[in-house]
């Protein structure tokens, strides 16, 4: 595992990040696709140490249990919900991402992330 972030950006700035592109994308800068079939993804930015992604998710779909090599992390929840489960050396615990909120992965993230059906 490395000990120190492979870029200059601290958690809080990629988070922030994803704040000001989700906001983009509520202002409808950039179009959204929701394939019934996989997950949709677009790159958005790229510069030599970040990345910045537009993925959806429609109903059930899931990016399996995955750490991100090395990197740090971070997402806003445009709409809806998605459903966190990360690895936290004990076992796997859950958190519910509403509309609006943001979390960051520091180095060692593990996770799963799905858009579930909502349960009655």
């Amino acid at each position: 595992m490395l000990s120190h972030a492979p870029t200059s950006f601290a958690l809080a700035d990629l988070t922030d990040l994803t704040r000001v592109v989700a906001d983009e994308v509520r202002a409808g800068r950039h179009p959204v696709h929701i394939d019934p079939m996989r997950r949709w993804y677009q790159l958005l930015r790229s510069h030599d140490f970040v990345d910045v992604r537009l993925i959806s998710w429609a109903t059930s779909q899931a990016a399996e249990l995955h750490d991100h090599a090395g990197s740090l992390g971070a997402l806003t929840v445009v709409s809806g919900r998605l459903v966190e489960q990360r690895w936290t050396g004990a076992g796997l615990r859950t958190r519910t991402l509403r509309a609006g909120r943001s979390a960051g992965f520091p180095l060692g993230h593990v996770h799963d992330v799905e858009n579930r059906a909502v349960e009655p």
